[in-house]
């Protein structure tokens, strides 16, 4: 009995969690015909553009009110473990109760795993087969009918632990999903799910952030126009970074930089293979520099965003969301063109930032309702325009590119808050490879944590020790400690592959904290040396 009184008392706190974090939004309609439940990491200006917006649509639609209750925990990660949380309490509530069976770390591990596969005859399963089939063909629900954001990683994540249901878009709306309007892939990049578990709202994409008065301060000429400017010596203590344990548009910034030089090695004529493995080794290197110049690593996405407009930071990465929606509240607020925010030339392909409904939706014909919303011509029409256009936001300029490619009519041209922006028009050469980096993702943050972010104090107290050595004519000095600085072979592709992701799959936390502890422990070591060289001191 205490058993089941606990089971039901975490999922109490779990389905209330975010009531107790985040304050209501919306005025509560004791009228609304209908409710929507969304979970969403979209900011305060997303959420007013498209409540006010959806409700006007479905009254027009329906002849009916609806009341959206938003969920705001923070960042996608957060929401993510989230939702798997809840899914687990209430599958657990199910088996216990439901089913009268005993849980076990067996139950909990095999039924959400996707690797599992089943027979075509159910009679035939073994027990994590049964596990998994009847969380699957179960009506379970956790409360919340919308995921309103997230990536193609997540998005695909979800889907493939069976916690999506097809939406029914695209059985509705046929006409919308071709090469001519949302089209399946374009440079790589999936824009939706072909079962139609997800779909792409708009598109993300990740560059650089800069304030121009710091940029003249310091008198670097122009503007950061590649990633690799960003570890230019004249940015030492000048960079905003997230830590990408922490922040999932952080790593993606930083798999951009991994695709675009797998890619010109494979351009030179290497292999796929060798291109892969060359392209991972130059990378760190490059990313190594970059995190040398670092002020700090945060754990809020939004920080380097608000520490370089307000000058505290020369430049930084950021998801183009972000830069762009503060580049336009600065002109608005103040008339200030002092921050910017490019896409790094040749360095970085289009995301989608996508809507999907969860497994069991309580409310899915209004889940649908939105979901159409959101991808027709009226929703877009938010993301894309400028406030007072017809058909664009009341309040806030979002400044989000959609994923509709008639939206990029010239008809259109005058009322986009970015008018020259067309991923579709101007990707060039970048293709978006996923199985060259995402079997890698997971590895990526991990080397970053664990060489970069940790002995951060000791490796950009050697790499300024190596730009004092070079001011003062001391090159050989300076040549020397940079050889012992960027000696990686701890994370080189062979390694990266073989040992470390081995030990992340390996389902081990203490596997995972000693190699994590060994590697931050040689790179103390390492950068030490290395600044004692420069140093002139060895």
């Amino acid at each position: 009995m205490g058993n089941k009184i606990f089971i039901v008392l975490s999922l109490i706190l779990v389905v209330t969690l975010p009531f107790l974090f985040t304050k209501k939004e919306q005025s509560i309609d004791q009228e609304a015909e209908e409710t929507l439940v969304i979970i969403t990491p979209h900011n305060e200006a997303v959420r007013y553009e498209f409540t006010q917006g959806f409700k006007k649509w479905y009254r027009e639609k329906t002849g009916k009110s609806v009341l959206i209750d938003w969920r705001v925990l923070g960042g996608t990660q957060e929401i993510i473990r989230y939702i798997n949380g809840l899914y687990e309490n209430a599958y657990r509530f199910h088996w216990e109760n439901g089913l009268g069976r005993e849980w076990s770390e067996q139950v909990a591990d095999a039924f959400s795993d996707h690797t599992i596969q089943l027979r075509e005859n159910k009679l035939e399963d073994n027990d994590e087969q049964s596990i998994r089939r009847t969380f699957l063909e179960s009506e379970l629900n956790c409360g919340i009918d919308l995921l309103f954001g997230g990536g193609e990683l997540e998005l695909k994540e979800q889907a493939a632990r069976g916690q999506l249901s097809a939406s029914g878009i695209l059985e509705k709306h046929p006409e919308w999903f071709n090469q001519d309007i949302i089209p399946h892939k374009f440079a790589g990049v999936e824009f939706y799910d072909p079962q139609g578990y997800w779909v792409g709202a708009t598109y993300s994409g990740f560059g650089i952030i800069f304030n121009r008065d710091v940029l003249k301060n310091i008198s670097y000429p122009g503007e950061p126009q590649y990633w690799k400017d960003l570890s230019d010596p004249a940015f030492f203590g000048e960079v905003a970074l997230a830590d990408p344990t922490v922040s999932t548009s952080s790593n993606r910034a930083f798999e951009m930089i991994l695709q675009q030089e797998m890619q010109q090695q494979y351009r030179k004529g290497s292999s796929e293979q060798e291109a892969v493995a060359l392209g991972w080794d130059k990378s760190l290197k490059l990313i190594q520099l970059i995190a040398a110049n670092a002020r700090y690593f945060t754990d809020s996405s939004t920080k380097p965003v608000l520490d370089v407009s307000a000058g505290d930071c020369a430049v930084g990465m950021s998801i183009d969301f972000y830069g762009l929606f503060q580049e336009e509240n600065l002109k608005n607020r103040s008339d200030s063109r002092r921050f910017g925010f490019n896409m790094p030339i040749g360095g970085s392909v289009p995301t989608a930032d996508g809507v999907a409904m969860l497994k069991g939706a309580l409310h899915s014909e209004v889940a649908l309702a939105f979901i159409e919303y959101v991808v027709s011509e009226a929703g877009q029409k938010l993301w894309a325009f400028k406030v007072g256009t017809p058909g664009g936001p009341l309040r806030y300029s979002l400044r989000r590119p959609p994923v509709r490619k008639d939206m990029y009519r010239d008809e259109f041209y005058q009322y986009r808050s970015n008018p020259d922006l067309n991923v579709y028009r101007d990707i060039g050469s970048f293709y978006y490879r996923p199985n060259w980096t995402v079997p890698f993702f997971n590895v990526l943050r991990f080397a970053i944590k664990s060489a970069f972010v940790d002995p951060h104090s000791e490796l950009a107290s050697a790499w300024n020790a190596i730009i004092h050595a070079r001011r003062q004519g001391r090159n050989s000095d300076a040549d020397r400690a940079l050889e012992i600085l960027q000696k990686l072979e701890v994370l080189q592709f062979q390694e990266a592959s073989g040992t470390i992701k081995s030990t992340l799959e390996s389902g081990d936390p203490l596997k995972v904290i000693q190699l994590q502890a060994h590697i931050s422990s040689k790179f103390v070591k390492q950068y030490a040396q290395a600044r004692t060289i420069a140093s002139g001191n060895a």
